[in-house]
């Protein structure tokens, strides 16, 4: 029993939709969404260009009578129908997705371009330091040596050592 039956349909060429009103027997009321999918297949338009105003049900009855307009294309809809809260939030959270891959991507080229330069900006390790006598000149090797990260570990030695001189201070 899900057969809808026009009530009246009437176009409206200033908001360029069709007002339609139509009736639907059901035992349950019918949810929004059933309501926007029994419409699209019936008046076969595209999806999310169908606005229901209202569905209505008499106490007792399993008639309800849904009140919709039906526009050409999203955007249209989009021009005339207010956006509800819902649809506002949803529209902001898909931005923010968008802007949240976008910058994924960009940190992603940064770190590799950054990959690809660090080999090039090697620490040297040895330098030449010419001496010079009256007699002759020698080239004498001095190891430079490499800046050293800190690792967890010293890190982790640090306040170890401190409370164990701590300790040792509260023993005395």
């Amino acid at each position: 029993m899900t057969e809808l039956i026009i009530i009246s349909e009437k176009e409206n060429p200033l908001f360029q939709r069709k007002e339609v009103e139509v009736s639907l027997e059901r035992e349950v009321t019918p949810s929004g969404v059933e309501v926007l999918e029994l419409l699209e297949k019936q008046f076969s338009s595209a999806k999310g260009a169908i606005k229901v105003h209202k569905i209505a049900g008499n106490f007792g009855s399993r008639v309800f009578i849904i009140t919709a307009s039906i526009y050409p294309s999203k955007e249209a809809k989009g021009e005339v129908e207010r956006k509800t809260k819902k649809e506002i939030e949803e529209e902001k959270k898909v931005l923010e997705e968008q802007k949240k891959q976008e910058e994924l991507s960009k940190s992603k080229v940064e770190e590799a371009s950054k990959v690809q330069e660090a080999p090039k900006a090697e620490v040297p390790t040895e330098s030449k330091k010419e001496v010079s006598t009256p007699e002759e000149k020698i080239e004498v090797k001095e190891e430079i040596p490499a800046p050293e990260k800190k690792s967890d570990e010293s890190k982790e030695e640090k306040p170890e050592s401190q409370s164990e001189e701590k300790k040792e201070e509260k023993k005395e």
